[in-house]
């Protein structure tokens, strides 16, 4: 296989031939026989309700102003640990989609709603049925926690350094 190049043409990326792109969402990616080229878009960002900064309307004015065509919402999933900080709460779960879902259809921008759901053995993952019932448009799968200490909390390995330096030396 040859090296991968990437150029820019008019605010699309554009991927040499010969690399396998997967995209679901169709119309995205546009075909010449030497180069595909896919639009600007986001389908992994988090807004307010998690641990990014914003309301969902304001990343929308973002996409709207950069022309991308798509845009995902794709904010932490709520967690079963009162100690996580970055993910939703889980009382804010049906604002998050309801708010989500009214900005579809708003603007020339599509807008699919999503979340970043942790997997937890024997707990919690993409198949759970509040995350199905949920009705998402696609989902991110995400591993922040991989074990727990002797205290019974969990051991976050994408948090503060310090708990991943614990969890190295205890488990």
């Amino acid at each position: 296989m040859t090296k991968t190049q990437t150029i820019s043409h008019q605010g699309f990326l554009g991927v040499q031939r010969g690399v396998v792109l997967s995209n679901s969402f169709e119309g995205l990616l546009y075909r010449n026989p030497y180069f595909v080229f896919m639009p600007w878009t986001n389908f992994h960002s988090h807004t307010h309700y998690c641990d990014g900064t914003n309301p969902p309307k304001d990343y929308l004015g973002a996409a709207i102003a950069q022309n991308m065509p798509a845009y995902g919402y794709s904010s932490h999933a709520p967690v079963p640990y009162a100690s996580c900080k970055w993910a939703m709460n889980r009382e804010r779960l049906d604002a998050y989609l309801a708010e989500i879902n009214s900005l579809k259809g708003t603007s020339e921008v599509q807008v699919y709603c999503s979340l970043e759901i942790d997997y937890v053995p024997e707990i919690m993952g993409p198949s759970s049925d509040w995350i199905v019932d949920a009705g998402l448009d696609y989902t991110l799968a995400s591993v922040h926690f991989v074990d727990f200490f002797e205290d019974g909390s969990p051991w976050e390995i994408d948090g503060p350094k310090q708990v991943f330096d614990a969890g190295l030396q205890q488990i």
